[in-house]
């Protein structure tokens, strides 16, 4: 990965940014970090154990990948977001989809979202997202959530993904759209529902583009540091793209997308807690 964490002392103490984000994939050494704090995060929000964790997830590993902040003073990762990126041929078989169909009852072929059939589209799915209980607080916890926010869209966004899917707690679904006007809609024709010890849970869809022109349009200021490319403010470092990108295509080769982001749709390229 770029910016190795083995020299994150150095580069703290030479006044670089107090915050970076990184990426890596889930058997990478430095999975140790996103990993720990979504353990502790869904264990103090939902109950779900170490063990719970490793069984719903251990299934996409091959497929996913971890985009986390890390405080470089404090030696703690702030925020992280496991991704999980679809299997071939179908362009389903992620986390999301896969309980959308034995939980919601809604197989992936009859997922639209706002009107457009999720598996004739690039997506990825945003399987769990997690921001450390020391960054909640007024003072940090705009930053940090902008920070892993920005990753997210930003990352999806250069490997020519412009939709991510999920299911968010409903206190998270509430908090990310009162934050960001609205960034979240609910999957077509799905509702709240029990899910993973979360009492009210329920399946959305964002897509960059809608979010950025909206954005854009009632809030500038927050759009420029949501879907900026450079670091955020002066406290957080921004994900190495590049880095991202040959991460992302690692992983499809191996299960490579039924859509060819590389041709026709190549256009769109240019806890808080959730399931």
């Amino acid at each position: 990965m770029s910016n190795s964490l083995s020299s994150i002392d150095e580069k703290y103490q030479n006044s670089t940014c107090r915050f970076g984000a990184y990426v890596c994939t889930g058997y990478s050494p430095y999975a140790t970090l996103p990993k720990s704090l979504e353990e502790q995060v869904f264990l103090e929000s939902f109950g779900n154990t170490k063990k719970d964790l490793i069984k719903e997830y251990r299934p996409y590993e091959a497929r996913s990948f971890f985009l986390f902040i890390y405080d470089h003073k404090e030696h703690a990762t702030a925020a992280m977001a496991r991704i999980v990126v679809p299997e071939q041929r179908r362009n389903n078989g992620t986390k999301t989809t896969d309980d959308l169909e034995n939980i919601w009852l809604t197989p992936s072929a009859k997922l639209t979202c706002g009107g457009v059939t999720l598996t004739n589209q690039p997506y990825w799915d945003v399987a769990t997202l997690a921001v450390n209980k020391l960054y909640r607080g007024v003072a940090r916890a705009g930053l940090v959530s902008l920070g892993i926010y920005n990753t997210i869209m930003t990352s999806a966004m250069h490997c020519g993904v412009d939709l991510i899917v999920a299911v968010l707690d409903e206190a998270a679904y509430r908090t990310g759209n009162w934050q960001y006007h609205s960034p979240f809609s609910p999957i077509d024709g799905l509702t709240s529902l029990s899910y993973m010890g979360s009492i009210s849970s329920i399946p959305v869809y964002c897509r960059f583009s809608v979010v950025k022109e909206k954005l854009e349009e009632v809030d500038p200021n927050t759009a420029k540091v949501l879907f900026t490319n450079g670091d955020i403010g002066e406290l957080i470092e921004h994900v190495d793209l590049a880095e991202v990108e040959r991460v992302h295509k690692d992983i499809t080769k191996v299960s490579p997308h039924v859509i060819d982001l590389e041709g026709s749709n190549a256009n769109t390229k240019n806890t808080v807690a959730e399931h």
